[in-house]
């Protein structure tokens, strides 16, 4: 099973402006825009229509006024820890869909620069029997993956 797309994500900026237009974020306050789609990858890589977790099968794309980027990526967390509540015991997290306005540069686990979770909450989807929601501050940055696995607990990540 391959790890990385052959190729980077395509996409044009007119065919990414509904996705982000639906959102209605003043892009003068924002003007740029990071954009996580989870499965892009999710006909070609791993199981047929399946978006995978611990492969790059997703694709995050920056838009600004001057420019767009791609990248691979994932937006789910490299493997599956069942949870049962919001305290102890969490179940693994993925951000649910929508417009977050809650990053900010800064370091990843004091390490190395990235756009991190520090201005306010967020709500996740939690491995759980069944899935639940949780919202909170909790770390869900995004940030550079490994070149031999995600490595990702929840954080968006990308690959260059």
């Amino acid at each position: 099973m391959p790890f990385v797309p052959e190729e980077k994500p395509r996409l044009s900026a007119t065919e990414l402006s509904p996705r982000i237009e639906k959102f209605g974020i003043d892009r003068s306050r924002y003007p740029v825009v990071v954009v996580g789609i989870r499965g892009y990858y999710k006909n070609s890589m791993g199981a047929p229509g399946v978006n995978d977790r611990g492969i790059y099968d997703d694709a995050i794309f920056v838009q600004s006024a001057q420019t767009m980027l791609s990248y691979n990526g994932n937006t789910n967390p490299t493997r599956y820890r069942i949870g049962y509540g919001t305290t102890s015991e969490k179940g693994m997290a993925s951000l649910d869909p929508g417009a977050w306005f809650v990053h900010k540069f800064d370091l990843h686990r004091g390490k190395y620069l990235a756009l991190c979770q520090r201005a306010g909450d967020v709500t996740v989807t939690r491995d759980g029997n069944p899935p639940y929601k949780d919202t909170g501050s909790f770390g869900i940055n995004i940030h550079r993956g490994g070149y031999n696995q995600t490595s990702s607990e929840g954080c968006p990540i990308r690959i260059t």
